[in-house]
């Protein structure tokens, strides 16, 4: 199997900049007056003709085509919303705590002076901070982490390892010649002083010092981006828990000073918000972000993908310039049209087991219940699936070995899938865990800051528990697999689980379909 090399991304990134040219030209950028649109979010946004031009460049045009929430529309047939009309909310949102902080601090200590450039920096984030996303946004993404090939920007660019392959992709395309062409006319027209350099770095979190909160508001834990897409999947899914009280959040903020940098932080009185902050999103995730179906056909699409890869009959970095129409298209054409179908026509796997850690016997006892005893053998048993699981080829291998084991004849490469979170199986962290500069400074009343965390048992639970809580195995099969077909399956896996690690699966994992 071919191995990418960051020599090939830099390649695949001048390639699709090279067709933004031939679309259009950053000297025929045109500034249009000032105007209005309608968002079913935020209501009216006035745009001036700086946003408009920016809007119409091919990067942002792609993601009209890119889906926000790839198939969860499979389960929430009103989640037909994209990228586009998400990221022009994240940019409203962003100027709209950008202005409240500029009016706020020009009376509260610190004083700091917002500048156009600040603004206009943070918004333009907001606008570009998806422009990497790949075809059904989180949908593709996989295959990616699959080849390694974040960690392999992450290297190059030494930006450490916490960043998706959609925001490395989004902060390689900021920083081509293209997109720092677009913003010196834009600089030129305006009066303004922009630098795609710092924009790149504004939407990965990057920026430090005096300039610290400007990133804040794009990356972290309570930023425009996040405060935009629960809003905005909860009112196109029609899923109540996504509401964010925008108005008193954006009031709230404020900036701190600490640890030599100047950070986005909030007031006391906005501790309320930012709790329902945390408590949209942890209900989001299960509900809508993780619901099994959007896991299924994300796994099926991901093993297409990989198997193009390996028989390469594709390129993978195709992806980057590809909108979701054109990926279908591209998949059907070489040679994948059942699984196209099974995509298109929700003809998609159906699971047979979903295994949680409760449902894990080891040595007469459930795993999670020696787990926090903090029974060693439990732990070590704990690292032995975790590991073989993260690795790709291993997981390849295995549901290969169900397959050949089943002996069914209709069910061939990919007709079974295991869809496992990275750490299945893992203990609640704890307050120790937490690390303090991953979240928000309090001001508080009487003066001094202190990490949220610390005020919010609220926030705490939901940190240290809800991935605990929301972990679990999904087996699937082929839909067509019925009867006694399925039990040879279930048979197969079972037995061949226990053995590998002595354990025994109890009947709560044996998940019955309809037939």
């Amino acid at each position: 199997m071919k191995e990418i090399t960051v020599n090939d991304i830099n390649k695949a990134v001048k390639g699709i900049q090279d067709k933004w040219y031939s679309i259009l030209p950053p000297n025929e950028i045109e500034f249009r007056k000032p105007g209005r649109i309608r968002d079913p979010i935020h209501g009216y946004h006035k745009l001036l003709e700086i946003d408009f031009a920016l809007l119409d460049i091919p990067p942002l045009q792609r993601l009209r085509y890119i889906s926000q929430l790839g198939f969860v529309n499979k389960i929430y047939p009103g989640a037909n919303h994209t990228r586009f009309e998400h990221s022009i909310g994240v940019a409203a949102v962003a100027e709209r705590i950008m202005n409240a902080l500029r009016e706020k601090h020009q009376k509260m200590e610190p004083r700091i002076k917002i500048k156009r450039d600040d603004i206009w920096t943070v918004k333009i984030a907001g606008y570009v901070h998806d422009i990497g996303h790949l075809p059904f946004s989180h949908g593709s993404e996989k295959i990616f982490e699959v080849l390694g090939i974040g960690k392999k920007i992450s290297k190059e660019f030494n930006l450490g390892d916490d960043y998706k392959p959609h925001e490395l992709f989004s902060y390689l395309m900021t920083k081509t010649e293209y997109i720092k062409e677009v913003l010196k006319k834009v600089s030129d027209k305006c009066e303004l002083n922009l630098d795609a350099e710092r924009v790149a770095e504004t939407i990965l979190g990057r920026l430090k010092g005096e300039k610290r909160y400007l990133s804040d508001i794009i990356h972290s834990h309570t930023d425009a981006d996040r405060i935009d897409y629960l809003l905005r999947d909860g009112y196109y899914t029609g899923v109540p828990h996504g509401h964010v009280d925008i108005e008193h959040l954006a009031r709230s903020f404020c900036v701190v000073k600490q640890n030599r940098s100047i950070w986005l932080g909030i007031e006391e009185r906005g501790l309320e918000a930012v709790e329902a902050l945390y408590s949209s999103r942890d209900v989001m995730y299960p509900t809508v972000y993780f619901h099994h179906t959007n896991r299924i056909a994300e796994a099926m699409l991901t093993r297409t993908l990989y198997y193009a890869h390996r028989d390469e009959k594709m390129d993978i970095l195709e992806l980057l310039g590809l909108n979701d129409a054109e990926l279908i298209a591209r998949i059907n054409e070489i040679g994948y049209e059942e699984v196209v179908n099974k995509l298109l026509y929700r003809r998609l796997h159906k699971r047979i087991f979903v295994i949680r850690p409760r449902d894990i016997e080891y040595k007469g006892e459930r795993v999670d219940k020696l787990l926090s005893k903090n029974d060693s053998e439990a732990m070590d048993l704990a690292g032995e699936i975790n590991d073989f699981f993260s690795s790709w080829d291993q997981l390849m291998k295995f549901e290969e070995e169900i397959i050949s084991d089943s002996n069914i004849n209709e069910l061939n490469e990919g007709g079974l899938l295991i869809d496992i979170p990275s750490n299945f199986i893992t203990l609640p962290k704890t307050e120790a865990d937490l690390i303090p500069e991953d979240y928000l400074p309090v001001r508080l009343r009487q003066g001094g800051t202190e990490y949220i965390w610390k005020l919010s048992p609220i926030i705490v639970g939901i940190e240290t528990r809800s991935k605990y809580l929301r972990s679990n195995v999904i087996v699937a099969t082929d839909c067509s697999i019925k009867g006694s077909n399925l039990d040879k399956i279930r048979k197969a896996f079972k037995e061949k689980i226990e053995s590998m690690f002595q354990i025994k699966l109890l009947p709560s994992a044996f998940f019955k379909r309809n037939l």
